[in-house]
């Protein structure tokens, strides 16, 4: 994956949009801003946000013709997707560069590039550092719309580690992780969870990692999920 011109990250911050709390933003026609990714995948999907303004960014793959993408929608923020069209089963060398900046710029949240057969698919959407605060933070509707483009059969929630080290009260903790299992099953209502609760790690904290784990414990109770303890 390379990144190269000017974009700004937007990391496990409130006004994050994309599915793990980040996403980039970009205005650089000049250089153009662009995004180049060399991996083997048969589909990928590109994962935006769509507003106003009439921002263009274009994609090819394989050094083939352009195809644009118009990220107008009419002034109203939404997740939105562009799946290409499935290639042979290879190694491939994809671009995606900024057109026009229009009057907002250009949101991306991610690119999803997967292989068609018998697989298993994994989707890693940690983000270093986060809290389960910074993923509930995350517009509802929007993360919720990129939960089930990926359509995952099983979610795993890992959290607490963070929230230990910064002294969030458990029970807090056990509220945010509610809303993300509500929100994951409005996405995608047959979906399993499991909640994973990790280890001791010795931090300072106003709290110990027991008490997140007995949290996290009766919130699976609660709301029927799978709870494993690290």
């Amino acid at each position: 994956l390379t990144i190269t011109g000017t974009w700004t990250t937007s990391d496990e911050d409130p006004a994050s949009r994309g599915i793990d709390a980040t996403h980039r933003d970009t205005t650089d026609t000049a250089t153009p801003a662009k995004i180049s990714l060399t991996t083997t995948f048969t589909d990928l999907t590109i994962h935006y946000i769509a507003k106003g303004g009439n921002g263009e960014f274009r994609y090819r793959v394989d050094a083939g013709g352009w195809t644009t993408v118009n990220t107008d929608n009419g002034g109203t923020e939404a997740a939105a997707f562009t799946t290409l069209t499935p290639v042979s089963d290879a190694s491939h060398t994809f671009e995606l560069e900024i057109l026009s900046a229009g009057s907002n710029g250009i949101r991306i949240c991610g690119l999803d590039a997967t292989r068609s057969g018998n697989n298993v698919i994994v989707h890693r959407l940690g983000n270093s550092g986060a809290e389960v605060q910074d993923i509930v933070d995350v517009d509802a509707t929007m993360w919720e719309a990129q939960l089930a483009e990926l359509d995952p059969t099983a979610l795993v929630v890992l959290f607490g580690t963070n929230e230990c080290q910064a002294s969030i009260n458990p029970t807090t903790f056990g509220t945010n992780l509610t809303t993300l299992i509500t929100r994951a099953r409005a996405a995608v209502p047959l979906i399993d969870i499991i909640l994973y609760s990790p280890g001791d790690n010795d931090a300072v904290s106003s709290y110990g990692m027991d008490e997140y784990d007995a949290e996290m414990l009766t919130v699976a109770q609660a709301q029927s999920c799978t709870y494993l303890s690290g």
